[in-house]
């Protein structure tokens, strides 16, 4: 349903498809999802689409996710950022939306997020992440924005 390594995969339709392709017939678009497959049960357990951007003027793409408890509940999320410049963060069990959670930053978010306790008077889990203009964000636990830096 997606582009994945320059190469075009089926969307919905063979109509969808002719609208999504540019004059060179691959795909324009590419989207960021999250999908879990349960070995145990054989089904998948999560699927969620995160975003759809145009990517025709650019070669980035999005990190992979990370699996870190994000809300200090004991249980692992997965945190991953999207061209659009949102931060998710989602439940790995079911594929909900941590409280407050996505988060907007100000641009396209190419780097992979850290998840540790950065401010050392807060002591809290945060998230550490640099979008395309060069900023670096960190958010704690509930999606708030402790602080931010531009680095160029």
């Amino acid at each position: 349903q997606y582009q994945d390594g320059g190469t075009h995969a089926s969307h919905h339709s063979p109509a969808a498809n002719e609208k999504l392709s540019s004059a060179d017939g691959r795909a324009s678009y590419g989207g960021t999802a999250i999908a879990g497959y349960n070995l145990f049960t054989k089904r998948w357990s999560v699927q969620i689409h995160l975003d759809m951007a145009d990517h025709r003027n650019t070669n980035d793409t999005v990190p992979r996710p990370l699996l870190a408890d994000v809300d200090g509940d004991g249980r692992e999320d997965i945190v991953i950022g999207t061209r659009l410049g949102y931060l998710h963060a989602v439940t790995a069990r079911t594929g909900r939306s941590v409280e407050g959670f996505p988060v907007r930053l100000g641009g396209m978010i190419s780097s992979r997020v850290i998840v540790g306790a950065f401010s050392r008077e807060r002591g809290e889990r945060e998230i550490l992440v640099l979008d395309s203009r060069g900023c670096v964000y960190c958010i704690d636990a509930r999606g708030g924005i402790v602080w931010s830096t531009r680095l160029v």
